[in-house]
């Protein structure tokens, strides 16, 4: 019976965005700014879920360890309320619902993908660690999504993998904007530009980032990457979001 209703959820959640998707708006900058904000914080939600869960989806002992769709939208909401402070519902503004279910149907579908992996009695350390989850769930997002585009990159010298190269106008960003030494660290930065609106938010290390960037500088992390030598507070990359202004036919 939960497995019907799950497939009902996510089949109703696709009939609803493939009817908002034939809708278009035009919005403020201010709009566009907080609707990207939006959207920033309920993915930033999945990508905390998805950490917390390392220990549990590297657990040997264990096979089917339950991360469905569904399920890691529960967990998303959970952190959703703990980074913003108020419960998470689907928003009434038709374009940021659309990416929301998106979204949804995106993490629904690496987590199905995943899934062999994941629920691998007997082998610890998967490699399904929050870059993979993140770089994975953005490409999904980008081929569904007819008006948003989103990836979390960061300038050449922080870059661990050339899938997350910042592009020219990002790279600008970063260098005159992010790393400047007045830049305010929760300050966004967003501009029209001639592929549509664009909107950046820097992203900082944590503690919780140190053991894969931290130190000591130069030995390996988990994965066998080499480490930075990150402190707490440096800049980490940016979250990235295109809203374009016109639908692809």
């Amino acid at each position: 019976m939960r497995i019907i209703k799950t497939v009902m959820t996510i089949s109703l959640l696709i009939l609803a965005s493939t009817a908002i998707n034939s809708h278009a708006t035009d919005y403020s900058s201010e709009q566009k700014a907080a609707m990207a904000k939006e959207f920033a914080d309920l993915f930033m939600a999945f990508k905390v879920s998805i950490f917390k869960l390392q220990g549990h989806i590297n657990d040997p002992e264990i096979g089917d360890k339950g991360l469905t769709g569904a399920k890691m939208v529960e967990h998303a909401k959970k952190e959703y309320r703990e980074l913003t402070g108020k419960d998470f519902v689907l928003s009434s503004n038709p374009d940021l619902l659309s990416a929301q279910l998106d979204l949804f149907q995106a993490t629904n579908s690496i987590m199905q993908k995943m899934a062999p992996v994941i629920n691998r009695k007997g082998l610890g350390f998967k490699g399904f660690i929050t870059a993979i989850f993140v770089r994975m769930v953005a490409r999904e997002f980008s081929s569904r999504s007819s008006r948003w585009n989103f990836k979390f990159t960061a300038p050449n010298d922080l870059l661990r993998s050339q899938a997350n190269a910042a592009d020219s106008w990002e790279s600008l960003v970063f260098s005159d904007k992010f790393r400047q030494a007045n830049w305010q660290a929760e300050e966004n930065y967003s501009e029209h530009t001639a592929t549509g609106y664009r909107w950046m938010m820097p992203i900082y290390h944590t503690s919780v980032c140190l053991s894969c960037h931290g130190g000591p500088k130069g030995s390996r992390d988990i994965t066998g990457a080499i480490k930075e030598g990150t402190k707490l507070g440096d800049l980490a990359g940016a979250f990235s979001i295109v809203f374009s202004d016109l639908k692809t036919p």
